[in-house]
């Protein structure tokens, strides 16, 4: 399986200490090492230069599709570690399915920084209009359009409300009927959306701060992390030292974990 990667100058460190020797799959790399855009100190979620940065990661996807027609890939980010093999966990989720996204946040939403993604027309359709918006709108990221495309055709009332209200309004309707409130949230790839995509989220074994709170992580906050764990992406981050302090807590909490596993044992 190919394995498809952007990052710049900045994210050095990441790929060199810490992605590339955690992974423990023979996948084919194609990891692109891309001119910084605009100041590094402005390089985070949600500033021009970071979705700048983006338009060139839709632009890789598209060639990634191209390239894989009729087969699936891997988009990465590099601000991911992995404690397992994860090929035979990709394949498995994506075997009736077009794209599989990891969950962002417990309301569903959705994020870009790991999927595995079947060559199609209607991934290619998902993305080419993705493209389109970037191109028009330098105030966007892939994440934000793309989660505002997969989700603004919900059934009516909810179609005409943010994701996270129609989600809150769920939660009380199933919470009523005895469905636990963390399930919702599964619910949402069942709903059709204007690509004709069949998508889910990816287990959590592939874990992101996220799923646990809102908010940038703070060091020393503590993070639930699946006793299954086989990758972590360092997302709810403020810059690389932030992205590193996170890993390391994660690698460590891992470790101590299995340390005292191979102990009782």
């Amino acid at each position: 399986m190919r394995l498809y990667g952007l990052y710049t100058p900045t994210h050095d460190v990441l790929v060199r200490e810490w992605f590339l020797p955690t992974l423990q799959d023979n996948f084919d790399l194609h990891l692109s090492r891309e001119e910084q855009i605009g100041s590094p100190e402005l390089h985070y979620y949600g500033t021009d230069e970071f979705n700048k940065t983006t338009l060139r990661k839709v632009g890789l996807t598209l060639n990634a599709i191209e390239e894989n027609w009729d087969d699936v890939f891997i988009v990465s980010d590099v601000d991911i570690q992995f404690f397992g093999p994860t090929e035979q966990l990709l394949r498995e989720s994506i075997k009736d399915r077009d794209i599989v996204f990891q969950q962002n946040q417990a309301n569903g939403e959705i994020n870009v920084g790991f999927f595995v993604c079947r060559g199609n027309a209607r991934t290619r359709l998902l993305w080419t209009t993705i493209q389109d918006i970037l191109r028009e709108r330098t105030d966007r990221n892939d994440q934000d359009v793309l989660n505002h495309l997969m989700f603004r055709r919900l059934p009516r009332p909810f179609g005409t409300l943010p994701l996270n209200h129609w989600t809150q309004y769920q939660l009380c309707r199933f919470a009523e009927r005895g469905l636990p409130a963390h399930r919702i949230a599964y619910l949402l790839p069942l709903f059709r959306n204007e690509f004709g995509l069949r998508w889910k989220y990816l287990p959590r074994q592939f874990f992101l701060k996220g799923l646990n709170s809102r908010g940038n992580w703070e060091p020393g906050e503590q993070m639930r992390i699946p006793r299954d764990v086989v990758m972590h992406h360092a997302n709810f981050c403020l810059g690389v030292d932030a992205k590193i302090e996170q890993l390391r807590a994660v690698s460590a909490l891992v470790a101590s974990r299995r340390a005292g596993s191979a102990t009782l044992g």
